[in-house]
């Protein structure tokens, strides 16, 4: 079985920079590794937009949106009809990952992140719902902070 211990409430500030340390080193390994075989699967369409509309929807529009549809709501619906965490985490993962389907690489990336913003909202949940959205709203926002700066 699947052991998801809750994050301490007064431990969240650790949690959260490990989780993010997590998310920034698998992230430049699934980049590289993808640049190597492909390196136009980074290119992520939003950049075709301008500076501006692309921090817009990296910064505000996607870790909001993509935490209350991918983490929020599916978890909160998988957790209402008794899935284990394990396929939760999973289901949520792979929905997000699918949703980012620019290029097969893309899409295993994001899946990738996907399973630690799932995993960081199921360990966050037991502090309650907003708690759990907030922190994984902002832990997408440094993600796609550090991803935009390493862009310019």
């Amino acid at each position: 079985m699947f052991n998801l211990k809750p994050i301490p409430s007064q431990q969240n500030l650790k949690y959260f920079f490990w989780f993010l340390i997590l998310k920034l080193i698998i992230g430049a390994i699934t980049s590289g590794i993808a640049y190597l075989i492909d390196p136009s699967s980074l290119q992520n369409p939003a950049d075709d937009y301008g500076i501006l509309f692309t921090t817009f929807l990296l910064l505000i529009f996607a870790p909001i949106i993509e935490t209350l549809i991918y983490q929020f709501l599916v978890i909160e619906i998988l957790r209402k009809i008794k899935i284990p965490p394990g396929l939760i985490i999973s289901f949520s993962a792979i929905l997000f990952g699918l949703s980012h389907h620019y290029h097969v690489f893309y899409i295993i990336a994001t899946t990738i992140s996907g399973i630690i913003y799932a995993l960081y909202y199921l360990k966050l949940r037991p502090q309650g719902k907003l708690n759990a959205i907030l922190g994984v709203t902002g832990l997408h926002f440094l993600s796609n902070l550090v991803a935009l700066l390493s862009d310019l």
